[in-house]
């Protein structure tokens, strides 16, 4: 009523020019139970679609009624998905953060237990600068990070040298 100004229409308000003001529950209450009594919604049988129809006084008015209700269904169902994915989207966003935060106190946690537990070892030397302002810093590698770098130069030597004597043999 309020989108196409139907309150102004004599077509459909046949008190008019009198009960125009929407701000007023009476009137409002008036024009609602007009439109709803013009309205029809049925459901087609075995489909999801449904048949929305208008009856009032002029076919023109009653067809723009009958789209527009469509039309204002439509736009509202989308408004109310969207929120649905935002609110969604905000929720999983704030889950993410948490998970995020949670994994970085663990890793924090783990590396000063390794710390601790002395598994950590100095890696190799890095030296930033030249002369007098030079430093020297230690990357920490993991004992076993650096045993899993070896059995794997380890493997590939031995995919090598087994490529080698295949070839060797054919």
């Amino acid at each position: 009523v309020k989108r196409m100004s139907l309150e102004r229409d004599p077509r459909f308000n046949p008190s008019y020019p009198e009960n125009t003001n929407l701000a007023d529950p009476i009137t409002r209450n008036y024009l609602v139970n007009l439109f709803r009594g013009g309205l029809n919604v049925q459901r087609i049988p075995a489909t999801e679609l449904i048949n929305v129809s208008f009856r009032g006084p002029s076919p023109t008015l009653d067809a723009m009624i009958a789209n527009e209700t469509v039309n204002t269904y439509r736009e509202m169902n989308f408004q109310n998905h969207y929120q649905d994915s935002k609110e969604i989207t905000g929720w999983l966003k704030t889950e993410l953060d948490d998970l995020k935060n949670t994994i970085q106190n663990e890793q924090s946690d783990l590396l000063a237990l390794e710390m601790k537990l002395g598994i950590y070892v100095t890696g190799p030397m890095t030296t930033t600068g030249t002369g007098a302002g030079a430093s020297t810093q230690g990357i920490p590698t993991s004992i076993f990070q650096d045993q899993m770098t070896n059995l794997e130069a380890q493997y590939l030597d031995a995919e090598k040298q087994h490529i080698l004597a295949e070839s060797t043999y054919s």
